[in-house]
């Protein structure tokens, strides 16, 4: 949906026709229009659980739409961080809205950037069930890797420090 500030004229993309939606996509320009849209693969999403006491209590993850789905699910690792056991438990999300409020929530509040409780250093994050059940796997005398597996292994753990150019050649 396309929302004119000044007149608060709303026009809905989905009754018009692709010939039309690109005619209204020229005619847009900065500070006059506001463009509504929904949630997509990839967006930030701030995710919280009350009582938010300290800052990994609100945690930033990218979201993944999935189809006829009214859930939300995470990963378990970050279950700690919001004391979170799946019985019922509410949570609030919370949607960027800003590039400013996306880079924030990438750089600062990233689930894979909160690992320590910032008051007493305690993990909040760490190795359980299928980490550990891969580690075994893995560390196995039986166990031999491509050349090819034991590149992508090396990529994922280093990937941050390679994308922030900390690191040179591996």
């Amino acid at each position: 949906m396309i929302e004119d500030e000044e007149t608060g004229q709303q026009i809905h993309l989905a009754a018009l026709d692709a010939e039309q939606r690109e005619g209204l996509a020229k005619l847009l320009t900065v500070g006059r229009k506001v463009v509504y849209r929904h949630l997509a693969t990839g967006d930030p999403l701030l995710v919280n659980r009350q009582p938010t006491l300290h800052k990994p209590s609100i945690m930033a993850h990218r979201c993944r739409v999935l189809p006829k789905e009214q859930t939300i699910r995470m990963h378990y690792a970050n279950c700690n961080t919001y004391n979170a056991d799946f019985d019922g438990d509410e949570m609030n999300i919370h949607l960027p809205q800003s590039y400013q409020a996306h880079s924030e929530a990438f750089n600062l509040m990233a689930t894979h950037k909160q690992y320590c409780v910032p008051t007493s250093g305690k993990p909040l994050r760490g190795l359980i069930q299928d980490s550990v059940v891969s580690g075994v796997f893995m560390t196995g005398k039986d166990t031999f890797l491509t050349k090819e597996q034991y590149n992508q292994l090396v990529y994922i753990g280093l990937r941050e420090l390679i994308e922030m150019d900390k690191i040179g050649k591996i």
